[in-house]
């Protein structure tokens, strides 16, 4: 990245100084905006989530505290598949409008996007590139698992629906049901 662009925003992000571009994301969830951007002072790049909307503010924040009690609770040599928390501020505005920030580690592009891109290299090796890809998520689950003590359960109601529960020690229990397309 270009530090001296005049398209840049600088920003510092609790003990994170960076430069990103507004404007270009390079993704977006339910929730929020999420950003590239590059730390000058460590030279890499991090992943800047910002969001406005009220009715994801709790969510962003329940996001910032897990990932917070994993940087506690879990050494580096332990998370290889789970993205470090590196930053996380919340501000208000004059109009009272609250927008959360968190940077996070780059991971590259997101799952389903891997997916499909691996895929679409490997017609023949699917089935192959597939397994990898859920080993992988498995490997991430069962490190989140391992620092917060839950019991994820994965149950399919039919081909399209399925139910996904955690069971933590420590707290409730949650169920949603999603959609498998």
């Amino acid at each position: 990245m270009d530090e001296d662009n005049e398209e840049n925003v600088r920003v510092t992000i609790g003990e994170v100084n960076l430069i990103y571009r507004a404007g270009v994301n390079i993704g977006f969830g339910a929730f929020a905006l999420i950003y590239h951007a590059y730390i000058p002072a460590e030279r890499k790049c991090a992943a800047l989530k910002i969001s406005k909307r009220n009715g994801s503010i709790e969510a962003i924040r329940r996001e910032a505290a897990i990932l917070q009690y994993v940087n506690e609770a879990v050494e580096d040599g332990d998370r290889s598949h789970i993205i470090k928390l590196l930053g996380y501020k919340e501000m208000v505005d004059t109009h009272q409008r609250e927008t959360l920030y968190l940077v996070m580690e780059f991971g590259g592009m997101n799952l389903r996007d891997y997916f499909n891109e691996r895929i679409k290299k490997v017609r023949d090796e699917g089935k192959i590139e597939l397994t990898k890809i859920i080993r992988g998520a498995a490997i991430a689950l069962e490190q989140f698992h391992k620092c917060m003590n839950f019991e994820i359960i994965i149950t399919l109601e039919s081909r399209y629906t399925a139910f996904f529960l955690v069971k933590s020690h420590k707290c409730c229990v949650t169920v949603k049901k999603f959609i498998i397309d």
